[in-house]
């Protein structure tokens, strides 16, 4: 028997990331690159991160 793995590339966005989280059951993603697993990303590791808590929303993006 084989199960479809969801995996990860480890140069994807974090977006896509989360994205994948929010459409999936699971709370650990395996990170691949060119199909080595180079380790685990966990909900909480992208909860942590900082890029996508401190991205201002586009509207409140100010330009001079």
């Amino acid at each position: 028997m084989s199960t479809n793995l969801v995996t990860v590339e480890l140069d994807d966005k974090l977006a896509l990331v989360k994205e994948v989280f929010e459409h999936s059951k699971f709370h650990h993603l395996l990170a691949l690159e060119d199909s080595e697993l180079l380790g685990v990303v966990s909900d909480r590791n992208l909860f942590k991160a900082p890029t996508l808590a401190a991205r201002p929303k586009p509207s409140a993006i100010v330009q001079p």
